[in-house]
């Protein structure tokens, strides 16, 4: 049977499937093992390149890199960094973390976001959001470091939470308040989300519950997280504040409020 080719990358083995896309294990043309995020038919590409060079501008060992576009026919896919591991999500199906792993993790995705928010090309600052921080977006590598991935949909941070289609912009139960209400999303969105990651890290259990995506976000609006003793659980209630301007301006102001506490 001839080998499965995209644009020149042998492809290897399918690591996951999503709504939007599927991710694949490939061989890159000069023998580096990578991952290939394939959209789906049905997902519009126009912007994809345009979203690519926004990522590549992104550097950080706590970010997915994003390496470029590659194309076959009239199909695209995004070039990955290969990471293997597991996500945030499979790992906490398995408990909660001590708060050493967990003061550990609140460092290494607040320096993603750090990276992600003071992106610039040129000189020129992007303003960057991430807009989709959530325990499914966070790539624990083989020695447990953890890396933000979906950086091919870095956004401007013109986007308000609903769609033109009427749908949700990010993960339900992760969605910031105000961007719920329909203000656009900033940095202090993607920190509120960081907030409420690492309250789920600890606790290991859902910090906004209902039975419906409904409820959950009128949870999110509504509900103060329960408070977790110690620094990092003061850290945690301020990123995780109702009101944005009483949170941490970006991802680099959460890192260098961790430190203080």
């Amino acid at each position: 049977m001839s080998e499965r080719r995209f644009g020149g990358y042998a492809l290897r083995r399918l690591l996951g499937r999503g709504a939007s896309a599927s991710v694949v294990e490939a061989t890159a043309p000069d023998g580096r093992r990578v991952a290939l995020k394939v959209p789906h038919p049905h997902v519009q590409d126009d912007a994809l390149e345009r979203e690519a060079a926004r990522a590549m501008a992104v550097s950080s060992p706590h970010v997915v890199r994003v390496e470029g576009v590659v194309r076959e026919g009239r199909d695209r896919a995004l070039v990955l960094e290969l990471v293997l591991g597991e996500t945030l999500a499979a790992r906490l199906e398995r408990g909660a973390f001590a708060l050493d792993e967990a003061h550990r993790l609140a460092h290494e995705l607040s320096a993603g976001l750090a990276a992600i928010h003071g992106a610039a090309a040129d000189g020129v600052a992007l303003g960057l959001v991430h807009g989709d921080v959530s325990p499914a977006n966070v790539l624990l590598d083989e020695h447990g470091r953890a890396k933000l991935t979906d950086l091919g949909l870095a956004r401007r941070r013109a986007l308000t939470a609903l769609s033109q289609s009427g749908g949700i912009h990010g993960s339900v139960g992760y969605v910031a308040p105000e961007v719920i209400r329909g203000r656009p999303s900033t940095p202090r969105a993607d920190v509120f989300a960081l907030g409420v990651v690492l309250h789920e890290a600890i606790t290991g259990r859902r910090a906004f519950e209902g039975r419906t995506d409904l409820e959950r976000l009128r949870a999110t609006v509504e509900v103060t997280l329960a408070a977790i003793d110690g620094p990092l659980g003061s850290w945690i209630q301020r990123c995780t504040h109702k009101r944005p301007e009483a949170r941490p301006t970006d991802g680099a102001a959460a890192m260098a409020a961790l430190v203080r506490h």
